[in-house]
C-alpha cells in the first residue's frame, strides 16, 4: 500500500472534523498569543499575564487535535479499516466541547467578569468540570479503535 497525496483527502468525517479543529485552533492560539505577547498591550487590557496562557493553552488543545488526527489516519492505513464514525465523532464533540468550555471558562475570568470571591470559584469549578469532561471524553477514544476492527476491511 502505497501512499498516495489526493487519496488522503478522501478521508473520514472524523478525521476532516480534527484536522479542521486543529487548524481552527492553532490559527485563533496563533493570533492571541501574538496580540498578548506585547507586554504593553497585555498591561493595558488585562495587568495579569494569562491571556497569553489561555493562548498556550488553545495551541496546547490544537496539537492535541492534530494528534488524534494523525493517530485515526495512521490506524486506518495500517489496519484498512475506516474509523467507528459515531464513536470517533462522540470523541471529537465531547472533547472539543470540554476544550471550549475550559478556555471561555478562563477567559471569563481573565477579563473580569468573575473577580468576584464567588464568581471566581464558581469559574473555577465549571472549569474544573470542563477538565473532567475533556479526560473523560479520552474514554470514548479506545472504545471507538477497538470497535473499529469490527467494521469491514477496505482496499
Amino acid at each position: 500500500m502505497r501512499f498516495r497525496l489526493p487519496a488522503s483527502f478522501h478521508t473520514s468525517k472524523t478525521v476532516r472534523l480534527h484536522t479542521f479543529a486543529f487548524a481552527t485552533l492553532a490559527i485563533a492560539g496563533s493570533a492571541i498569543t501574538t496580540f498578548f505577547r506585547v507586554y504593553s498591550v497585555d498591561i493595558f487590557y488585562f495587568d495579569i499575564y494569562f491571556p497569553i496562557a489561555i493562548g498556550h493553552l488553545v495551541l496546547a488543545a490544537a496539537s492535541l487535535f492534530g494528534v488524534f488526527a494523525v493517530s485515526w489516519t495512521i490506524f486506518q492505513a495500517l489496519a484498512r479499516r475506516g474509523p467507528h464514525e459515531p464513536l470517533g465523532q462522540t470523541h471529537f464533540w465531547l472533547t472539543l466541547a470540554g476544550i471550549l468550555l475550559s478556555v471561555g471558562c478562563m477567559s471569563a475570568f481573565t477579563v473580569g467578569l468573575a473577580r468576584s470571591a464567588v464568581s471566581a470559584t464558581n469559574a473555577a469549578t465549571l472549569t474544573m468540570y470542563a477538565l473532567f469532561l475533556t479526560l473523560g471524553a479520552q474514554l470514548v477514544l479506545p472504545v471507538a479503535a477497538l470497535m473499529s476492527f469490527f467494521r469491514p476491511k477496505t482496499d
